[in-house]
């Protein structure tokens, strides 16, 4: 004899439509092996509904709180001398090659950065020079749209990149507490 799907209706009883419900009493009163099982299950319920429920140790949660507050603030110390070591370290190593003669002098570094700079400033003008003229060949109907398109679509690529940076400073910034609360 199959126990299929009586021995799932004893699990979900209370899920059953009318007609289900008076299929399983009869599958039941025929079935002696289901019914064994319909009567050790009402006991585990019966033992479930009675039996006392566990409390943690008085003072377990204030413990705990302050446990995970000062696991907190250890690792936010330790991420702020992590952080501390590794700056100080870069500032020895670019030290050591300042002494060693490999990077030269302050005043060649400004210069480098000054025709970086300019650099940077003639790769600008260019690339608004190319744009202008892709713009420029366009009919002008077109050259409008596009025109607005291209600066509309700089500006939304700017702005996203200027959050993403923000939103990652902020988390590497900022130490974060489980439960929502910093």
């Amino acid at each position: 004899m199959s126990h299929q799907p009586f021995e799932a209706w004893l699990l979900m009883r209370d899920e059953l439509t009318p007609d289900e419900s008076g299929r399983l009493r009869a599958h039941l009163d025929e079935c002696g092996p289901c019914a064994a099982l319909a009567g050790a299950l009402e006991e585990v319920e019966a033992e479930f509904r009675t039996a006392e429920s566990l409390r943690p140790a008085p003072g377990f949660t204030a413990r705990w709180r302050a446990r995970m507050e000062g696991a907190s603030e250890r690792r936010a110390v330790r991420q702020a001398w992590s952080a501390l070591g590794l700056m100080a370290g870069m500032a020895v190593f670019l030290l050591a090659l300042l002494v060693a003669g490999v990077l030269g002098s302050p005043a060649d570094w400004a210069a480098g950065g000054l025709r970086t700079l300019a650099g940077w400033i003639a790769d600008a003008r260019l690339v608004w020079g190319l744009a202008g003229a892709f713009v420029g060949s366009l009919p002008e109907p077109i050259s409008i749209a596009s025109g607005m398109a291209l600066a509309l679509g700089l500006m939304a690529a700017t702005v996203g990149l200027a959050g993403a940076w923000f939103i990652t400073m902020h988390r590497f910034a900022l130490p974060v507490h489980r439960g929502g609360v910093r």
